[in-house]
């Protein structure tokens, strides 16, 4: 066999590292036991020799091949450790971190193997960029170091232990470095198995260089750019020292300035352009007086570099409006304002100034605009104008003084600016901000109607200016625009208004017209730079009127620019007064026993703001007033005769009429304008409003206001006239379809029953029965419903059309002692239209109805209980004399029973039948059976229908609410309740006829009726154009209305004409325009049946939105629109109740439970109607009551036991051209009554 193979076993001897042993073998193997091979290398698996290896207390060195052989080893465990390396080995390497390896398993005829892998010691190597002779040090982090000596650059340490080294490197000396010295010092780190080779480059010596193109820079000029560089390649640094005028400069470098130590910059590294630096001056330095030196840092180096520069400050400085100068931030950044005016002061000084004094050059003085905004000047009032650009030539002796003016507002704020620059230096070294400001005052003339104020002229504006008026107390004197303008609206100045005087006031632009809480502005007005922010709109302010100005004389509004110039624009101002010329005189003719006091008041009951005696000679009087409406009072001596007079003011002139105040304050009323549609009852404080405007009297400007009162006695006597028609039909001319329009249609109708009404008036006028006497008042009234159209009523926004059409015949002069009560006029207002669906998929109905009977407390049919059955037949007739026979119509179940005791016998039981079949809702019988074989039905006595309704399924895309109808083929009913199922399926109940019944699966009609408003309005006039006054100059009742608060059964047509079912709230159904289910709602505020937001006597009013208040509601109407029902006209209380409102006892509830102490009690009764009489009388204890009736007329001395009988008679004529029968179903009457004395006044105690 060979020696590769085992003797015993004959097995190849493998290594798995190092394939088959290549030696001989040492023994034989007769017992084939085990071994333990170890074998030694590096990490690169070079074999090391000569190593000592211990296995199992035997010491082995590594042959050749790197492998110490232990064999043969018992079976076991065994440890391989390594042992001291050997000089040669150790010098390089290390031994492995490990140096043991345990647990190598020994068996039978096996050899294992082991391996220690030793770290091998790192070399290093120092190379030099030249080949110079040195000295090259490394020493090791433990302060070990080795020494070599190079003549060609390189020195190779060898292998050398791990760990970081510094390497320096010495120089020999020689003809480049005249002494020895050390080069830069390097730091390297080695490990095991590492071969590092250590660079160090040797620097050529050169020479620090400084270039820049310009020895001087100027604050705020141009940066001057510094090259700081080496002559030729160098690895180093550098240090740059500002040697003098470290404060004159800033040093940058990529535009960061770079902080000086001690006057040193230091650079770390140059590259091979060098280090560009900017300089830039701060403040001017001496001639020549900043230093700059420049050297490198490192080997091979030559001397510093050094330079001189000047640093040079021109200055530019703008004064103020006193001639202080800016402070250089605030010229620089806000600037100064100059004004563009022709005020004295407008010029603004500048002075141009350069440091060092030596410096020579030039400079230039510029215009940023290009001198299109500024003008240059040598003093403040030359008119020379110098040119810009402005040259000034270097060096100044002194300060150069200019002056600058604006000519163009600027584009914007800063916009302009003189600009100062220094040639070669820099442009715009310095500068003042200035912006160009064109501050002005318009002054608008009056607003013209649906126009804008129109500015007056440039030339107009001061002088003449524009006139006012000093302000009344109702602020309706026009005030005047004024608007501030400046340009550019941004320009940073404050603006300031004065006034010399105290004769103008002034407001913010949301006061054209007075407001509540309005505050005038305080002079001088200060106007903020913000303020202003369109240059076009401006600042607009209000100006009014405060106090006359002399004759001949204005007072004047300046404008300002603050810290810029005074009274750069002026408007002028005349203000004057108006003058009211008061007569007073008696209707007797008489002179005035004694002088009577003229108040004139803002309005009635306010104090009084001026006054004046009107003496019996004189008989008129001129006060000079601000222009206003005022309440004129007219105050007789309370011992004189005139104290117990009437005042009457005689018509007003057209300018002393009160616009409404829908109308701008001073133009006159719009005559073709209709006023508000009397309606939803007006709040006590717009009737009060409404009230003082009617009792004043408008003081205008311009020739005297002349205002004429006339003293009339009380009157004494009321006779009653009657105009009584049959009036309530459906009748009329209002017919939209022959007339083209409803309104034209509905004018038409009433101007037709306004000319029977002037025409009835007059034929009563001429009766010989009327008295004449001036104290005897003509009450004329006509019945209810007078003014109704064929549809039912107008539109509400018509009914003004009656008191305005019946005042032209009611003005004039023969009518001075009469009142008249038109009857009533019906107005509707629409507040929903008809809503009809249809309902589909209708299910199965169910129908019930409710009985109500009455029988003995012990009777079987009053045990009636749930499940019994109810029979509903015919009433019994006869069929021939022995035989009676009735139809049965069908049974129901009884689901529900009710039974009240109504005494000790007799007892009221209700019940609910479910499934009741079709019957009569009168003529038929009702009987009830308990749910037991052998019960027979009992008839109920005189059973009562008190409900007959069903319930239906059915699919609808709206549920149907309280009030709905319902309706399939004949059938009508009124939906109670509704309920949503799911989606668009819903279920209601419905009441209906007891004699149809509902059908499933036919479709039904649902509808949700039209609703309008009912207005029912009684108009009363005064007759006569003069107007009652109190005496502090409110005004009496001239002309009212009255609501009805109730709506008949009877007022309209319809399916409820006369029924009961009319007054339950879900129906309240009538014909109106055709639709014969319109639901009527009366008057908002009523307390009928429907109504919204009632006010009930006594109560707080409730506002339209049902915000409550805490005015009392009271049936006495101080202003005649609010609609009660008491009112004073002539000095005598009237109370007018229409037609149902006096069945319902209005006023005679009210002065039962309501009316409190002071209120007065009514005089004369009024009830104008139609189907209505006399039945609840409500006045004191000597009042006439009068009623007129469509059918009838009636008048009554209160306790007396007969009506009184008219003193004449005769028909009413109808005016040419009219058919009476196209308006009325009868001929009209007039009756007129005896006079009676009028009754005596008294107040609710």
């Amino acid at each position: 066999m060979t020696h590769k193979q085992c003797p015993e076993c004959s097995e190849a001897l493998v290594c798995p590292g190092h394939g088959a042993v290549q030696r001989p073998l040492v023994a034989a193997c007769p017992s084939k036991r085990g071994g333990v091979w170890v074998s030694v290398r590096d990490a690169a698996g070079h074999e090391v020799p000569g190593v000592p290896v211990e296995v199992d207390g035997q010491q082995v060195a590594t042959d050749a091949t790197g492998l110490a052989a232990f064999d043969p080893l018992d079976d076991g465990s065994y440890s391989a450790r390594l042992g001291v390396l050997p000089c040669s080995v150790a010098t390089r390497f290390d031994p492995p971190a490990q140096a043991v390896v345990e647990g190598i398993s020994v068996s039978r005829g096996k050899i294992s193997l082991a391996e220690l892998v030793l770290r091998r010691r790192p070399t290093l190597k120092v190379e030099l960029s030249r080949p110079v002779a040195a000295t090259v040090t490394i020493t090791h982090g433990d302060g070990d170091s080795q020494r070599k000596t190079t003549k060609d650059g390189t020195a190779d340490f060898g292998a050398v232990r791990p760990g970081a080294y510094a390497v320096d490197v010495e120089l020999e000396a020689d003809a480049e470095a005249p002494a020895r010295r050390p080069s830069q010092r390097l730091e390297v780190e080695v490990d095991h198995d590492e071969d590092e080779i250590v660079p160090v480059h040797l620097q050529q010596r050169v020479d620090p260089v400084i270039e820049h193109d310009r020895d001087a820079l100027a604050v705020g000029g141009e940066r001057l750019t510094v090259t700081l560089r080496a002559s030729g390649p160098f690895e180093g640094g550098g240090r740059l020292t500002i040697t003098a005028g470290e404060a004159s400069i800033r040093v940058l470098r990529n535009d960061q300035v770079q902080p000086l130590t001690n006057g040193t910059l230091a650079f770390q590294t140059l590259d091979d352009e060098g280090i560009q630096i900017q300089l830039e001056a701060v403040r001017a330095s001496a001639f020549e007086g900043v230093g700059l030196q420049w050297e490198l840092i490192g080997d091979d180096v030559g001397p510093a570099a050094a330079t001189n520069l000047t640093a040079v400050e021109a200055t530019l400085v703008i004064h103020d409006l006193h001639d202080a100068p800016l402070a250089r931030e605030r010229a620089r950044t806000d600037g100064r304002v100059l004004a563009m005016c022709q005020a004295p002061g407008r010029r603004a000084k500048v002075t141009v100034r350069c440091e060092p004094a030596e410096y020579e050059g030039e400079m230039l003085l510029t215009d940023r605009n290009s001198g299109r905004c500024l003008r240059l000047h040598e003093d403040a009032t030359s008119n020379e104008v110098l040119p810009l650009p402005y040259r000034l030539a270097l060096p100044l002796e002194e300060p150069v003084e200019l002056y600058v003016e604006g000519i163009q507002p600027s584009p914007a704020a800063g916009d302009d600016a003189l600009e100062l620059d220094i040639r070669d230096l820099g442009e715009g070294v310095d500068h003042v901000v200035l912006t160009v400001v064109q501050a002005t005052l318009e002054l608008c003339g009056p607003r013209p109607a649906g126009g804008e104020p129109e500015p007056l002229d440039e030339t107009e504006k001061l002088d003449p200016g524009r006139e006012l008026l000093v302000q009344g107390w109702d602020f309706a004197s026009p005030r005047a625009r004024v608007r501030v303008l400046k340009q550019p609206a941004d320009a940073p100045c404050t603006l300031r208004l004065d006034a010399p005087g105290a004769e103008i006031r002034l407001f913010s632009a949301k006061c054209e017209r007075h407001e509540d809480g309005e505050a005038p502005e305080i002079l001088s007005r200060l106007i903020e730079p913000d303020e202003i922010t369109d240059a076009a709109a401006g600042l607009t302010l209000w100006a009014e009127g405060a106090a006359e100005t002399p004759d001949g004389t204005r007072t004047t509004l300046r404008l300002d620019i603050v810290d810029a110039v005074e009274g750069c624009d002026e408007i002028g101002f005349t203000v004057g007064l108006a003058t009211v010329e008061v007569a007073v005189e008696r209707r007797d003719g008489a002179q005035l026993s004694a002088p009577v006091e003229v108040e004139l008041r803002s309005k009635p009951g306010e104090a009084v703001l001026f006054h004046r005696a009107l003496t019996p000679e004189d008989g008129k009087v001129e006060l000079r007033v601000p222009p206003a409406s005022y309440a004129i009072g007219i105050v007789a001596g309370a011992a004189s005769p005139e104290a117990a007079l009437r005042i009457l003011r005689a018509p007003l002139p057209a300018k002393a009429e009160v616009p409404d105040e829908a109308t701008d304050a001073g133009a006159p009323p719009d005559p073709t304008a209709a006023p508000p549609a009397p309606g939803r009852k007006e709040s006590a404080k717009a009737a009060a409003e409404t009230e003082a405007r009617a009792a004043s009297v408008r003081i205008q400007p311009g020739d005297p206001t002349s205002i004429r009162y006339t003293l009339a006695p009380a009157y004494d006597r009321i006779q009653l006239i009657a105009y009584q028609i049959r009036t309530g039909d459906y009748l009329g001319t209002d017919d939209a379809d022959a007339l083209g329009s409803e309104e034209a249609a509905v004018t038409h109708d009433i101007t037709k029953r306004c000319d029977i009404m002037k025409a009835a008036m007059a034929h009563a006028r001429s009766s010989t029965e009327i008295e004449t006497e001036p104290t005897t008042l003509k009450v004329f009234m006509a019945p209810e419903f007078y003014f109704r159209g064929r549809n039912g009523a107008y539109p509400v926004e018509s009914l003004h059309r009656v008191p305005d059409q019946m005042r032209q015949e009611t003005d004039k002069p023969e009518y001075a002692d009469w009142m008249f009560v038109f009857g009533s006029a019906i107005g509707r207002m629409e507040h929903s239209e008809r809503t009809e669906l249809a309902g589909t998929e209708v299910g199965a109905p169910i129908s019930f109805a409710v009985f109500s009977y009455r029988c003995a407390k012990t009777s079987s049919i009053a045990k009636v209980q749930k499940d019994w059955t109810a029979r509903l037949s015919q009433t019994k007739v006869p069929t021939s004399p022995s035989t009676w026979k009735g139809k049965v119509y069908g049974t129901a179940t009884i689901s529900h029973v009710v039974v009240e005791e109504e005494s000790a016998k007799i007892v009221r039981v209700t019940v609910t039948c479910v499934g009741v079949p079709a019957f009569p809702s009168k003529g038929f019988t009702l009987a009830v059976r308990a749910p037991t074989p052998k019960a027979k039905f009992r008839s109920v006595p005189k059973p009562k229908l008190e409900k007959s309704a069903s319930a239906l399924s059915l699919r609808c895309t709206e549920l149907p609410q309280l009030g709905w109808m319902i309706r399939q083929g004949t059938l009508e009913g009124d939906v109670y309740y509704g309920d949503t199922q799911a989606g668009d399926h819903r279920y209601i109940e419905f009441n209906r006829p007891s004699d149809i019944l509902p059908q499933g699966g036919v479709d039904v009609e649902l509808v949700d009726p039209r609703e309008a408003e009912i207005f029912n309005v009684a108009f009363v006039q005064q007759g006569g154009a003069a107007t009652s006054i109190r005496a502090d100059g409110s005004r009496e009742l001239d002309e009212l209305l009255v609501y009805k608060e109730t709506i008949s059964s009877i007022d309209f047509k319809g399916d409820d004409y006369s029924d009961h079912a009319f007054y339950q709230s879900p129906r309240h159904r009538a014909k109106l325009d055709g639709d014969q289910h319109t639901r009527l709602l009366p008057t908002a505020g009523s307390t009928d049946v429907a109504g919204s937001h009632p006010n009930w006597p006594d109560h707080p009013r409730t506002k339209m939105d049902g915000t409550p208040t805490t005015v009392r509601t009271t049936e006495v109407t101080e202003h005649g629109l609010g609609g009660g029902s008491v009112f004073t006209m002539h000095g005598i209380t009237f109370g007018l109740e229409v037609c149902l409102d006096h069945s319902q006892r209005r006023l005679a509830e009210y002065y039962d439970e309501h009316a409190i102490a002071g209120e007065p009690e009514v005089q004369v009764h009024l009830i104008p109607s139609c189907g209505m009489s006399i039945e609840n009388p409500c006045c004191v204890d000597d009042g006439l009551v009068f009623n007129v009736d469509a059918g009838h007329q009636m008048a009554w001395c209160y306790g007396e036991p007969d009506a009184l009988e008219p003193k004449w008679q005769d028909a009413a004529p109808m005016p040419t051209g009219i058919s009476r029968a196209d308006y009325f179903s009868s001929d009209g009457e007039i009756s007129v009554y005896e006079p009676q004395p009028t009754p005596t006044a008294a107040v609710v105690t």
